[in-house]
């Protein structure tokens, strides 16, 4: 879980929607350090996350890693891991406010219990 570093930069691809971002995930533990993970998502994930999501906006990303390779204009390998997310969940939006739920979060049904637990 992180916040978004920019606005999500959306582009069809053939038939399919792409939706690109980058989330900043403060370290457990350590309290100066910020991981930056880029997030790749298609489809309905992308166009909901074109729609609600915004700089700043605090979303939950969950999907697999991909390992992109390439050659630098001066010969270079090149490597670098990108989530592909199956499920973004909308936690916030920059203001602070709930965003609204998406096709892509489960919602407990209303005459479901949720059971608590005691840390």
């Amino acid at each position: 879980m992180g916040n978004l570093t920019a606005t999500p930069q959306s582009k069809s691809v053939g038939e399919n929607t792409v939706c690109t971002f980058s989330v900043a995930i403060n370290s457990i533990s350590k309290k100066d350090e910020v991981f930056f993970v880029d997030v790749e998502c298609w489809n309905k994930v992308a166009e909901n996350c074109q729609k609600y999501l915004d700089k700043g906006s605090r979303a939950l990303v969950e999907g697999k890693l991909k390992l992109n390779t390439w050659t630098s204009k001066e010969g270079q390998k090149r490597e670098k891991f990108i989530c592909v997310a199956d499920l973004v969940t909308f936690v916030s939006s920059p203001n602070g406010t709930k965003q609204k739920p998406t096709q892509q979060q489960s919602e407990p049904e209303a005459n479901q219990e949720l059971e608590e637990f005691e840390f």
